[in-house]
C-alpha cells in the first residue's frame, strides 16, 4: 500500500501542469516521502522513488544555489546506492571498494532504474564541482553505472541514460575515439533523442549546455534550447513538469549564451 501511495505521489508530482507549485511544494513532499522511505529503510521501489525525487529537486535550485543542489544530489546519491546494495552481490563487491562497473556487471533490468537514477545524480553533483580536481574521480562512478542501464534498457525514463553519458563524454578528453570527444557525446545525445521519442526536452538543455560549446556549435546551441522553450511539454507522458523545468532552465542558458560562445 505504501509502495502504491508513492507511486500515486510521484506520478501526480511529475505530471503537475503548475511548475511554481511543484517548485515550492517539493521540499514538503519530499520530507513526506523521506519520513515514509525510512519507516521501511529496505524496500527498493522506496529507496529508488525517493533518488529520482532529490535528483529531480536538485535539478530545479542548481542554477539559483548550487552548493545546495550538491547537498540534494548527495541524498540523492545516497538512497541510490542504499537501493542498489540491497544486491548483496553489488554489497560484497562495493565493500570490497571495486569501480562501479564491476559492482553492477552482474544486475539485472530489475535494478536499471536505480542505476541510472544514481548515475545521473552522481553524474550532476560532478557537473557543479569540476571546479574541484577530486571531482574528477567521479566520472568512472558515473559511467560505470549509467552504461550498465543502457545494456539493460537505454530507453529507461526517455533515455535518460544516454543523456548521463552525453555529458560524460563532453567533459571527458578524447581517448582514442572510445571515450570522451565530441563525436561520442553527440553519438550519446542522438541516442538519447531516439530512445526517447524527442519528446525529453532535458536533452536538448544538455546537448546545448555540454555538447554545443565543445562542438563549438552556436546554432544548435540555438536550436536545442529554442526547441525546448517551443515545445508543448505535454508531449512527454508522466513527465510534463521535467519539461517545464527544462523550459525554464533553457531560457536561462539562452540568456548567458556569450559565456559558451564568446563574442
Amino acid at each position: 500500500m505504501i509502495d502504491t501511495s508513492l507511486d500515486d505521489l510521484v506520478e501526480k508530482l511529475l505530471d503537475s501542469k503548475n511548475y511554481g507549485e511543484i517548485k515550492n511544494g517539493l521540499p514538503d513532499a519530499l520530507l513526506v516521502v523521506t519520513g515514509v522511505t525510512e519507516l521501511s529503510p529496505n524496500n527498493y521501489k522506496l529507496l529508488t522513488r525517493t533518488c529520482m525525487l532529490y535528483t529531480a529537486y536538485g535539478l530545479f535550485v542548481e542554477d539559483e544555489n548550487p552548493d545546495y543542489a550538491v547537498e540534494i544530489y548527495d541524498i540523492a546519491i545516497d538512497y541510490g546506492l542504499r537501493a542498489l546494495k540491497l544486491n548483496k552481490e553489488f554489497r560484497r563487491k562495493f565493500e570490497q571498494g571495486l569501480e562501479y562497473a564491476q559492482c553492477a556487471k552482474h544486475l539485472g533490468k530489475e535494478y536499471v532504474d536505480s542505476l541510472a537514477w544514481t548515475s545521473t545524480a552522481i553524474g550532476l553533483k560532478t557537473l557543479l564541482t569540476l571546479a574541484n580536481a577530486a571531482a574528477a574521480m567521479d566520472v568512472p562512478l558515473i559511467s560505470g553505472l549509467a552504461l550498465k542501464a543502457i545494456e539493460l534498457d537505454e530507453t529507461y525514463f526517455y533515455g535518460i541514460s544516454h543523456i548521463v553519458m552525453g555529458i560524460v563524454n563532453s567533459i571527458l578528453p578524447e581517448f582514442a575515439r572510445l571515450t570522451g570527444g565530441v563525436e561520442n557525446s553527440q553519438r550519446e545525445f542522438n541516442a538519447a533523442d531516439r530512445a526517447g521519442g524527442n519528446r525529453f526536452m532535458m536533452a536538448k538543455y544538455f546537448r546545448a549546455k555540454y555538447y554545443c560549446p565543445l562542438a563549438k556549435d552556436q546554432v544548435m546551441f540555438n536550436k536545442s534550447l529554442n526547441g525546448a522553450i517551443e515545445t508543448d511539454s505535454a508531449i512527454l507522458p508522466g513527465g510534463y513538469i521535467l519539461n517545464e523545468l527544462a523550459k525554464v532552465k533553457s531560457k536561462f542558458l539562452l540568456d548567458r549564451a556569450v559565456i559558451y560562445f564568446p563574442q
